[in-house]
């Protein structure tokens, strides 16, 4: 199950300036309030054991039992870069690491990712890679384009080893056919 907060919470100047101190309040107003958020209604579904809900006028149900795991995604109407990769994990303590990306992001990941199975494999496996600090990136296309080069895969990195990436964009270029531009 995916649970998805979105916030439209800017990152500040002097957060893109490097003050810590002011970025560490962004990060607690926007990423920091977006997990929370996403958290609460996951510790519900724990304690409860179900969700139900009404979309498109139709009752739906969840039962807890019936979902292998849960991830929280924050999704912000700025791009973060490597602040909303992975740094944010150091600056404010969470209950859950979200997988956090910036609206147009998770646009083009969704258009790339076709089918809700590639998707979900790819946010579990995209949080499990950067929780590990093996492998860095400075743009989450770049992560999608690993991603779809290796077949819907992230490589297995052992400890010692590092993975600094670069341009992935033709990868994720031909996946959504340049709907964006070259």
């Amino acid at each position: 199950m995916i649970v998805f907060e979105c916030k439209s919470k800017k990152l500040v100047l002097e957060t893109r300036s490097g003050d810590v101190n002011t970025a560490k309040e962004d990060l607690r107003k926007g990423i920091g309030k977006a997990t929370a958020q996403c958290d609460q209604l996951l510790n519900r579904f724990e304690d409860d054991g179900c969700l139900e809900f009404r979309s498109n006028g139709e009752e739906h149900r969840i039962d807890h039992d019936d979902v292998k795991m849960s991830f929280p995604v924050v999704v912000v109407g700025d791009q973060y870069d490597q602040i909303g990769m992975k740094l944010f994990d150091s600056a404010i303590d969470l209950p859950r690491t979200p997988l956090v990306v910036s609206v147009m992001d998770i646009d083009v990941i969704l258009k790339a990712l076709d089918h809700p199975v590639k998707f979900i494999g790819y946010v579990s496996q995209r949080r499990n890679i950067i929780t590990k600090e093996l492998l860095f990136a400075q743009d989450e296309l770049d992560l999608l384009g690993l991603f779809l080069e290796k077949d819907g895969e992230f490589p297995e990195l052992d400890d010692n080893q590092l993975l600094n990436l670069m341009d992935y964009s033709q990868a994720v270029g031909t996946a959504i056919d340049y709907e964006y531009g070259p």
